[in-house]
């Protein structure tokens, strides 16, 4: 018969043991959850932001950047150095069809038709005689390349007697205060049917950019925008047949009530 190998008895553990390992599991399940704990904390932090942004659409911060666009500055031209003279150069230009739109534009004109240049009144000559079709009523245009003086504010008056122009506009580099102030005087006492505007010009040009002029009105009748609109609506009023004059006074009537 072979004889086995004898092994030692292992004694069985002591309660002392048993509680130690007990304790030492509990331990690592602590650890293992305040460590999960941590995990999902960081977790949440890493991705709020996005949640924000992509379920809540919070404003994300942007970082302002320098920007490297270049900007170029505006300059003011003289105006001799585009037009040596009124009568031969800024009067021709003024009056093409192109450059009265603009100065129609910036007084809240509808038009303004050029009738004549250079027209005679006795011994003198107005620089441009306009019609404005709205109303078939005769405009006046007084150019002066340089600052107001008395002269062209007796001109204006001599030259809108003469023509029977009921619209009188003064073009000028610069209005004195007490030019402006008699064109305001002149709105004032005249009838409604007159109107007097003071208009100053300048040109401006941006870098090397090529010359660009501004009309810029410091002196027009009081109400003159809306007494403007009220003659648009009454003359295209005149062309409405009665079915449409009874659809306009219908909605009219409507849109106030």
């Amino acid at each position: 018969m072979t004889n086995l190998p004898h092994f030692p008895r292992i004694p069985a553990p002591s309660p002392q043991f048993h509680n130690s390992i007990t304790q030492k599991l509990k331990n690592s399940k602590k650890t293992l959850s305040f460590q999960f704990s941590v995990f999902n904390l960081l977790k949440t932090l890493i991705f709020l932001p996005f949640f924000a942004e992509k379920v809540l659409f919070l404003p994300r911060k942007i970082a302002v950047m320098p920007t490297n666009i270049k900007l170029s500055k505006i300059t003011k031209v003289d105006l001799r150095d585009c037009w040596k003279n009124e009568a031969t150069d800024f009067t021709p230009w003024l009056a093409s069809e192109e450059n009265i739109a603009l100065l129609a534009d910036a007084l809240g004109m509808n038009e303004l038709e050029v009738k004549a240049q250079e027209e005679h009144v006795g011994p003198f000559r107005a620089d441009i005689l306009c019609v404005d079709p709205g109303t078939d009523k005769m405009v006046l245009i007084e150019n002066q390349l340089e600052k107001t003086d008395h002269n062209h504010l007796g001109q204006i008056l001599t030259y809108a007697a003469g023509l029977d122009a009921v619209t009188i506009i003064w073009i000028a580099e610069r209005f004195t205060e007490e030019h402006r102030a008699a064109i305001d005087w002149l709105n004032r006492i005249t009838d409604k049917e007159f109107n007097f505007f003071g208009v100053e010009i300048e040109l401006i040009k941006i870098g090397d950019s090529p010359a660009a002029p501004m009309f810029n009105v410091i002196a027009k009748p009081n109400g003159w925008s809306k007494d403007v609109k009220s003659s648009s609506s009454k003359a295209s009023g005149e062309n409405r047949t009665e079915v449409e004059c009874f659809r306009y006074d219908y909605w009219s009537a409507f849109a106030n009530t």
